[in-house]
């Protein structure tokens, strides 16, 4: 089939499809015969590959079914398009079409109504990126919000309870200091002392609503949504952020992941 009627838009073909049809575009498909359907520019080319369909022995009512074929498969190409996109940070924006990281991360906070996850392996300034949750808790205070972090302080000796005491200290005095909170979990294999044992949480989602996930290789800091090098994928499909979310859940549930502790008892966690 003539590569020109695959660059015609949904719309377009949709529009010939139907004047086919009806009957209201008969033989010979001369140009401007399908200037009603198609721009000046392409009614030459698009009228030559249809007198070579007609020359197949195709008849008008034939090739409208022909073209509604093309424009179906166009619109279903364009919703698989739309639930995947490609997120990028990074300072080469002329490359394929993608979508800023943190653009993408601001969006799914924004327009979250029910519940939020968010996983990552390092925060960084904190009062900063975390903003846009804050803010989301502020429009709907029933938003159900889990954060999974990594905690780690072997850098400064410091293992076990102690190392899980000093990073909650330091959480919810630096990083998040607002009073409504969100449940807050970590992998208690980074603070083990022993280097054959420990492990990280190193993976980097956003699940929204359980209906969109974000799979990203940037962490939860401005360096990664805004300049570093990173790259993931956004996908709007309720499958497989449920499936993501209830994976962690389950990780919650059986203890490989536990509760970061308040540093005080007089703040309430939201959703909770």
């Amino acid at each position: 089939m003539s590569a020109v009627l695959h660059r015609l838009s949904r719309v377009t073909l949709e529009q010939l499809a139907a004047a086919f049809s009806s009957g209201r575009i008969q033989p010979p498909y001369h140009g401007f015969s399908l200037r009603e359907c198609v721009t000046a520019g392409d009614a030459g080319e698009v009228g030559v590959a249809l007198e070579g369909l007609r020359a197949q022995g195709l008849n008008g009512p034939q090739i409208g079914i022909v073209l509604r074929l093309l424009a179906n498969e166009r619109a279903m190409q364009q919703i698989q398009e739309d639930r995947l996109q490609m997120v990028w940070s990074g300072p080469d924006q002329h490359g394929p079409a993608s979508r800023d990281t943190g653009a993408v991360v601001r969006e799914l906070l924004s327009q979250a109504k029910t519940s939020l996850l968010i996983t990552t392996y390092s925060i960084s300034r904190g009062e900063t990126i975390f903003e846009p949750v804050r803010e989301a808790f502020e429009r709907n205070p029933s938003l159900d919000v889990t954060l999974i972090v990594h905690v780690d302080l072997s850098r400064r000796k410091i293992f076990g309870d102690q190392a899980v005491a000093e990073f909650a200290r330091e959480f919810w005095t630096s990083q998040w200091p607002w009073a409504a909170r969100p449940r807050v979990y970590f992998d208690p294999r980074g603070v083990l002392e022993s280097m054959d044992q420990r492990a990280n949480q190193h993976a980097k989602c956003v699940v929204a609503d359980g209906e969109r996930v974000l799979i990203t290789s940037a962490n939860y800091t401005e360096w990664a949504q805004e300049r570093n090098i990173e790259l993931g994928v956004v996908i709007r499909d309720e499958g497989l952020a449920q499936r993501v979310a209830m994976k962690f859940r389950s990780m919650i549930v059986a203890g490989l992941l536990r509760a970061l502790p308040a540093e005080s008892g007089n703040r309430q966690s939201a959703g909770g």
